[in-house]
């Protein structure tokens, strides 16, 4: 009886994990799958949707071209690390399209990238 009132405890627990993610006029689905901008849906490929969710999860936190590569594709290769530049540019340039007057996303020089509000 105490095993299943232990899993029924610890099923009916709220996950920690917000479900969405809000910052100025971006609002990120993980669960739908979903980028909102001005309340217009945005088309991403997997790796700019992966960078901006990691990104709008932590805002005004520095994040290395090391570490985006490492949390995106769960593994680090050196050979790889500029990969990250061309998806960040491709994202800025949709955020850009989407809302003109946002620059959400601010280059560290010489260390990497960070999401401001």
């Amino acid at each position: 009886m105490a095993r299943v009132k232990a899993i029924l405890k610890r099923r009916r627990m709220p996950s920690s994990k917000p479900s969405t993610f809000k910052a100025g006029n971006i609002i990120v689905d993980p669960s739908e799958y979903k980028v909102l901008v001005k309340n217009e849906e945005l088309k991403l490929t997997i790796n700019e949707f992966s960078l901006l969710k990691i990104l709008i999860a932590s805002p005004n936190k520095v994040f290395s071209r090391q570490d985006l590569l490492t949390m995106t594709q769960g593994k680090y290769f050196e050979s790889y690390e500029r990969s990250i530049d061309s998806h960040i540019k491709n994202l800025r340039k949709k955020l850009t399209q989407a809302d003109p007057d946002s620059h959400y996303i601010e280059s560290i020089y010489g260390v990497g990238y960070k999401f401001k509000i």
